[in-house]
Formats: structure tokens, sequence, C-alpha cells
């Protein structure tokens, strides 16, 4: 399943490939690879055009990087690599400030086939 997974990845077809990830950590929950494939895959979504809102997929993106972190230190370094990545596409404070939807440190529910629960966060 991780195969298939990069490959959908590869390929461009981030749902499909995070849908595959999500199989094969059903299996092996401590396949960090899987969670940076599915790192990639959601800071690849573009769910909303919202200044705010529309760069949430970063925050999931960060939360997979580190739950890679946690349970395969193998993978730190590729992790460490595309959480700074993702990191620097975080909305600025200010413009969380001035969002009537989110608040800095609120949970935030991302979406869409994404359908995860994140931490709200300025780079």
């Amino acid at each position: 399943l991780y195969r298939l997974a990069n490959i959908y990845v590869s390929m461009g077809s981030y749902q499909q490939g995070a849908s595959y990830a999500n199989q094969a950590l059903a299996i092996d929950p401590d396949n960090g690879r899987c969670y940076l494939l599915l790192a990639m895959c959601y800071g690849s979504a573009r769910l909303s055009n919202d200044p705010v809102l529309g760069r949430a997929v970063f925050w999931v993106a960060c939360d997979m990087c580190i739950k890679a972190k946690q349970v395969d230190s193998s993978c730190a370094r590729d992790a460490d690599r595309l959480y700074a990545k993702y990191r620097a596409h975080f909305p600025s404070k200010e413009d969380i400030f001035f969002s009537k939807d989110v608040n800095e440190g609120s949970s935030y529910f991302v979406g869409g086939w994404i359908g995860r629960s994140t931490i709200v966060r300025s780079r």
C-alpha cells in the first residue's frame, strides 16, 4: 500500500495517494514514511482561496511531519525538511488576527478529503 501511495503522489494524485497512505497506516501505524506521504498530499491540496483557511492544509501537513518523527526517527531529516517547507506557508499573525473564522492556538477542522483537526498557527 505504501508503494501505491507513493506512485499516486508522484503522479500528482494526492487524494488517492492519501487514501493508500492511510490504509497502509491502518496496518502499520509506525510507518513514518506514510506520514511524510500524507504531509506531501496535504501540503499540495487546495481546498479554499481564503488567505487564512486556504493555508490550513499546511498546518495539517506539518502535523504529519511531527507524527512521522514521533513514530520513526529514521525519517527525521526528511520530516524536518518538509516541516520547514510547509511552515513557510503558514498565514501571518496579522492575517489570523483579522480573520473572523479562527484564532491562533485554536482547533480547526480541515474538511474535504483531508478530514483532520489541527491547531491554528502563524509563521
